[in-house]
């Protein structure tokens, strides 16, 4: 057997890290730091992706949340009145003069933001969870959520210039404005749905299936009541069901079904 030697040692101490040349048994003749030293336990393993451990998420929604409380607190009479105009038609043409806010006036601005934002959470959790995708290397999808949120938003914009040209080729001021304080009444009831599924999904482990199937519910309640408005406002006598078929059809379920296209094309760009 060889006996290593002093000139081996310190050679074989040279290719070692420097806590083993400075330890404390430096001298010692029991200390052989040329042998070989083989880690213990397992590799380490990330961890999945979840959304509630995400603090941008969090802060987000947070945020969203307090929105939506200042909103309801400053706009309370204006959506009150809403309200009776809405689900009384008598009441709404009693009162067709009325001042608005400038918070009043912005509203439907914070509710399509805050909705966009909503909206890309809801779709990256159906994707994640029903879907079963992930994005590449654990990564957190922020860049996804935003292009998704990008997509709404324009979504809103396309849909409102092709409302406002229609209306205001077709039909008269009075009509235009009762139809857009309907719209921007349906928009808030629908932020307000939205806000607790979402909370319900980021927070809570329910099935998803569930979950989704109260998003759509929600999503089919809201264009629901916006037939109703739209054929009492645009098309009272019985002729004008073809055409409130052909105007939401033109205006909303089209838009609607290139919206999903695209965001699921650029989900698919984007996950594994």
């Amino acid at each position: 057997m060889r006996i290593p030697t002093k000139d081996t040692i310190d050679s074989a101490a040279y290719n070692l890290p420097c806590y083993w040349k400075q330890g404390r048994f430096r001298q010692d003749r029991m200390l052989h730091p040329e042998a070989s030293v083989r880690p213990n336990g397992y590799a380490a393993e990330h961890f999945a992706y979840n959304m509630k451990g995400d603090d941008a998420i969090n802060t987000i929604v947070m945020v969203c949340c307090i929105v939506i409380m200042i909103l309801m607190r400053k706009t309370r009479k204006f959506l009150s009145g809403q309200s009776h105009d809405f689900f009384l038609p008598e009441h709404q043409k009693k009162n067709q003069q009325g001042t608005t806010t400038a918070i009043e006036r912005s509203l439907p601005l914070f509710l399509i933001i805050i909705l966009g934002i909503l909206g890309s959470m809801l779709f990256y959790y159906y994707r994640h969870n029903i879907l079963d995708t992930r994005m590449p290397g654990n990564m957190p999808p922020h860049y996804l959520m935003l292009a998704c949120a990008g997509c709404i938003y324009a979504f809103f914009l396309l849909r409102h210039l092709l409302y406002t040209f229609v209306n205001w080729v077709f039909f008269d001021k009075i009509n235009r404005q009762q139809w857009y304080k309907a719209c921007c009444y349906i928009l808030y009831l629908e932020t307000l749905a939205v806000l607790p599924v979402t909370l319900i999904c980021l927070y809570l482990d329910l099935p998803p299936v569930y979950m989704l199937s109260v998003t759509v519910l929600i999503l089919i309640s809201a264009k629901m009541l916006l037939i109703i408005k739209t054929y009492q406002i645009f098309f009272p006598k019985l002729y004008g069901i073809l055409h409130l078929l052909s105007y939401l059809c033109a205006l909303e379920a089209i838009p609607i079904f290139v919206l999903w296209e695209i965001m699921n094309g650029i989900a698919d760009a984007m996950t594994v």
